[in-house]
């Protein structure tokens, strides 16, 4: 009644309630009616308030909205991923670590090679906040050299030598990393350094790695990543994926792409093994899958769309994890039909690789908030948007990165303030339209901006319009 007075859409007398459940159902048009009444309230009492302060969810859905689907604390080791790897590699020293090219490394083994490698890098300079780029093509020597900087107390700064001459340029003289592991570097004689655990130089606070993305102002972008947000989404991978000592991953990323950390840290976290790929070529992991009977795999809906056109029998009790792009509804069921498992998982660069992930048994979602994650979907006004309505998606939790190096303005613009955290917390403004489902799931929906993926790379169109732009011959370029 209350609301028929402010509102009647009834073309034929009856109650606007009473209409309103006919195209819908009775519990749908009474939230509707409940909303109403709650909005004109709110004008009603302040007629000055501005049109981004008013709710449009109630009370309890609000709760719901930021409290409920965001309770996913869960105790994390304030530890480094260097220690967790040293402390597994004591429990399981003579297990097989990391297999490339037909050799395989035990964990003492791997260790060892590492620490030799870290003490080298603390001779030269390594250490907290310090940056050391790697830029090593895919081999046992760049899993050495990761842990080692790790070991070292250092953030890595990854480089892949395949990417252009001129980026990776760019990535080091703007990292202005302290040391360049380079394939001469690797080929030392560290045989005089100790092969024992350095002690311990980093703390969780302290930056694990900085990872260059595509930049919208036309040049690429650091993220800096702390080894306790690093340490937080492994140690949850690790449970969601229930890794195990007897699993086998196959390793098929590029260090270049932040989901590598998953493949190349994640089994040595817990006793399993690396099956370091060479190149994502689908018969050469054909090969591997089968020679090393893989259990877990990850990787991008391109490769996994190449993957099945191949042979998709080869992934047969295999557990697959898609990530990096939109995962296609047909796919996901091809996948479902061989996999033992497929998890769909989706995050930006800039809160740690993976924020929400989906066991998917149906229609493919990004699902829900990995361990102490939160997410929210909001309107232009940061206020939550009811569910089953579009907004952006805004993530907050132990996975924020520190923000872009050497860009606090850019880090201002993205990093905002959390309005629904403790004071000073802040959340990532994502730039994705994303939606709850009625099974109190996130659904993907696009983009707000002109960002695009490529096989899981993040392409800006600014930064090639800023290359075209840069050719003498050319004076505008717009690329879409």
């Amino acid at each position: 009644a209350k609301f028929d007075l402010f509102f009647n859409l009834s073309p034929d007398g009856r109650g606007t309630l009473e209409y309103a459940a006919d195209l819908f159902d009775r519990a749908s048009a009474e939230r509707l009616a409940e909303r109403f009444t709650d909005v004109v309230r709110q004008v009603v009492a302040d007629p000055a308030a501005s049109v981004g302060s008013v709710r449009v969810v109630t009370a309890d859905e609000r709760r719901h909205l930021v409290e409920d689907v965001n309770d996913t604390a869960a105790t994390r080791p304030r530890t480094t991923l260097a220690e967790l790897v040293e402390r597994q590699a004591a429990l399981t020293p003579e297990a097989p670590a990391l297999t490339f090219g037909g050799r395989t490394l035990t964990y003492r083994e791997l260790n060892g090679r590492a620490n030799r490698l870290a003490h080298w890098l603390i001779e030269r300079g390594a250490g907290p906040e310090r940056r050391i780029a790697v830029r090593l093509p895919r081999s046992a020597e760049l899993v050495v050299a990761l842990l080692a900087v790790a070991k070292s107390g250092g953030a890595y700064v990854p480089l892949d030598p395949a990417y252009p001459p001129a980026r990776v340029e760019f990535v080091l003289d703007d990292a202005a990393p302290v040391l360049d592991l380079g394939p001469e570097e690797l080929a030392r004689d560290l045989t005089g350094y100790p092969d024992t655990d350095p002690v311990r130089r980093s703390s969780p606070d302290n930056a694990a790695y900085v990872i260059y993305t595509s930049g919208s102002t036309g040049t690429p972008k650091g993220v800096v990543v702390s080894q306790h947000a690093l340490v937080n989404f492994l140690t949850d991978m690790q449970q969601r994926c229930r890794l195990t000592g007897r699993d086998r991953l196959l390793a098929v990323t590029t260090v270049a792409f932040d989901i590598a950390a998953l493949e190349l840290f994640g089994p040595l976290i817990c006793g399993g093994q690396v099956i370091l790929a060479e190149r994502p070529d689908p018969h050469m992991l054909a090969d591997l899958l089968t020679e090393h009977a893989v259990t877990v795999m990850q990787a991008t809906p391109s490769l996994w769309q190449m993957m099945t056109a191949h042979d998709p029998t080869l992934l047969t009790g295999i557990r697959l994890l898609a990530g990096g792009e939109a995962l296609p509804a047909p796919l996901a069921e091809q996948l479902r039909e061989h996999g033992a498992e497929l998890i769909n998982l989706y995050g930006p660069t800039e809160t740690t690789i993976w924020s929400t992930a989906a066991t998917v048994t149906g229609t493919p979602t990004i699902g829900r908030p990995i361990a102490n994650t939160q997410v929210y979907v909001l309107d232009a006004y940061l206020q939550p948007v009811p569910a089953r309505t579009p907004g952006e998606l805004y993530i907050a939790g132990d996975g924020l990165a520190r923000g872009y190096h050497n860009r606090p303005g850019l880090t201002a613009e993205r990093f905002v303030a959390d309005p629904f955290g403790p004071p000073g917390a802040r959340m990532y403004r994502t730039g994705d339209l994303a939606r709850w489902n009625p099974a109190g799931e996130l659904e993907y929906l696009g983009r707000l901006d002109n960002q695009v993926k490529i096989r899981g790379h993040r392409i800006e169109p600014g930064e090639i319009e800023t290359i075209l732009t840069a050719h003498p011959l050319v004076e505008q370029a717009v690329v879409v």
